[in-house]
């Protein structure tokens, strides 16, 4: 994730923030693939969610 997602930004096609906030919820699903439960909150995880859909939404628009 880490190489597209700096491919995309090399390419001007994502902002320097938006390359962090990929970053930043790669980090958290990889935490929770790899059994990271104690550091995982309902609050934390609904943030990621709402933070995934509109990332979503951003790449979607560069089709």
């Amino acid at each position: 994730m880490a190489g597209y997602t700096r491919l995309l930004y090399r390419e001007n096609l994502i902002t320097k923030q938006d390359m962090k906030d990929l970053d930043q919820c790669a980090g958290i699903r990889n935490m929770a693939a790899h059994g990271g439960f104690e550091d995982l909150s309902r609050e934390r995880a609904g943030l990621m969610e709402q933070q995934a859909n509109l990332l979503l939404r951003k790449l979607a628009e560069l089709t």
